[in-house]
């Protein structure tokens, strides 16, 4: 493994344990569907079967109430899959790696990956995540992902870069003390379209979103993606 795997691994095991130390706060700030997310419904069909890649506290699955999906959802934080289980109990949550999934092959109508794939710290890794996601995927089906526009006015303002877009983000408790740093990486449109094309997805859809609307990428608080095998588009 090259030191720069090596780094890298290390980076993504320190995001686990920052997470599973902070899950029970974390989880409270994840109780209500922001916006952005409340449309994405229109993605899924009843009886669908839809995987939540990072899928934290469960709280995504609110989006499917009433619906009648299988919904299974996979986090690399064993604590926020424990508070994921107790919170929805209908839900099928389990503890996996978005770059190595143990799930089976075609198993998925829809993808979701909400804030999420911006913590993985390689463009290896981000590489594997998309295959991993295509291979859960069955034909004509969808991966829906949005990550954080760290572009923004707002977020150039609050947020230094690390360099090659990689940022340290601190997470505080409410008395302003740290309790651990996250990596987080700024994507760009141009950089999601070349991983898509490089695993043989094509994105369909792509804009900045704020609150639910359209926006840019001087406003928009998430960057939203939506991918479907190259071939069936």
């Amino acid at each position: 493994m090259c030191m720069t795997d090596y780094k890298a691994k290390q980076i993504l095991e320190q995001n686990v344990a920052v997470y599973n130390t902070i899950a029970k706060d974390f989880s409270k700030t994840r109780t209500f569907l922001w916006h952005d997310l409340k449309d994405l419904r229109a993605y899924v069909e009843k009886g669908n079967t839809v995987v939540d890649v990072g899928c934290g506290n469960g709280r995504l699955s609110q989006l499917f109430w009433n619906l009648d999906v299988n919904y299974i959802g996979i986090d690399q934080s064993k604590n926020l899959i424990n508070i994921a289980r107790e919170r929805f109990p209908e839900g099928r949550f389990f503890v996996n790696n978005m770059v190595k999934t143990t799930l089976q092959d075609s198993i998925a109508d829809t993808v979701f990956c909400i804030a999420a794939f911006q913590h993985l710290p390689s463009r290896d890794f981000r590489v594997d995540a998309l295959m991993e996601m295509r291979r859960i995927l069955k034909p004509g089906g969808t991966i829906v992902m949005m990550n954080w526009n760290l572009y923004s006015d707002w977020a150039r303002q609050k947020y230094t870069s690390n360099g090659g877009g990689n940022f340290s983000i601190p997470w505080k408790n409410k008395d302003g003390q740290i309790l651990g740093m996250r990596f987080y990486h700024g994507f760009l449109f141009e950089e999601l379209h070349e991983l898509a094309n490089e695993v043989g997805l094509q994105i369909i859809t792509q804009y900045y979103t704020k609150k639910g609307e359209v926006s840019s990428i001087g406003t928009g608080e998430n960057i939203l993606t939506v991918m479907k095998a190259a071939e069936e588009v």
